[in-house]
Order: C-alpha cells, then sequence, then structure tokens
C-alpha cells in the first residue's frame, strides 16, 4: 500500500525523487477516502507553484477538493489521462494515476516527507 520507494507528506502526497526532479501524487490512504472521481483541474506546465499552493482540484460525487503542493516546484507536465479517466487518481494512485511530474525549487521542503514505515505509523496516530 506505502512503496518504500516513495517518500510521503503528512497531507498524504506522494512523491518519486529523480535528481531535482520528482513525480507526484495522493497516497493511498487519502484515495480511499475519495468517492468516485468524476472530474480534475490542474495548472499548466511551465507554472510555478507555491508550497500549500493548489496543484489539483479534484470533484468527486461528493465534493470538490483542493489539494495543495507539499513543495515549492515549477509544473513540468500534468497527467493529461487524468482528464479522460479522473478515476485512474482511485485505481492506479502509484501508477498510472500520478498528479504531475515537477521540478524541486526548494531541496529543503524535502525534509518535511516521511519514509513509508514512517508514514504508516502516522496514519496510524490519526485515525
Amino acid at each position: 500500500m506505502y512503496p518504500g520507494k516513495l517518500k510521503y507528506s503528512k497531507e498524504h502526497h506522494w512523491i518519486e525523487l529523480n535528481d531535482s526532479n520528482a513525480t507526484l501524487g495522493i497516497s493511498y490512504y487519502y484515495q480511499e477516502q475519495l468517492k468516485e472521481v468524476i472530474y480534475v483541474e490542474f495548472p499548466e506546465a511551465g507554472k510555478r507553484i507555491n508550497i500549500n499552493d493548489t496543484i489539483v482540484t479534484i470533484e468527486t460525487s461528493k465534493a470538490v477538493v483542493d489539494i495543495p503542493t507539499p513543495l515549492t516546484c515549477e509544473i513540468l507536465e500534468t497527467n493529461k489521462n487524468l482528464l479522460e479517466n479522473p478515476n485512474l487518481i482511485k485505481e492506479d494512485n502509484y501508477g498510472e494515476g500520478w498528479i504531475a511530474k515537477i521540478k524541486v525549487e526548494n531541496q529543503a521542503e524535502l525534509e518535511n516527507f516521511l519514509g513509508s514505515e514512517e508514514y504508516k505509523n502516522f496514519i496510524q496516530s490519526e485515525i
């Protein structure tokens, strides 16, 4: 449920780092909280996003949720597959359901991320 190769934020994002670039998505725990995803909206590639600004808006059958970014970053690419099949966020959140590929602008912000075991413990303390 929480691959060890990824890092996790307390806001339930996952990140896979590749030098200063990364792929970002939402964790299994968070996607389980969502009902059927019917629409997503995200900023265009090239846009700079400050930490805690919205990186994706997810519309479910019950609510519209703005997901903040856990990092200051530049959007390199967004997952266009989510426009046609937004429920990929739930069906394959660690694979085809990723949200964005980003360039990390402040490496120090990565210190806020947790390893897989730390994240599992964090979730247990929240329940």
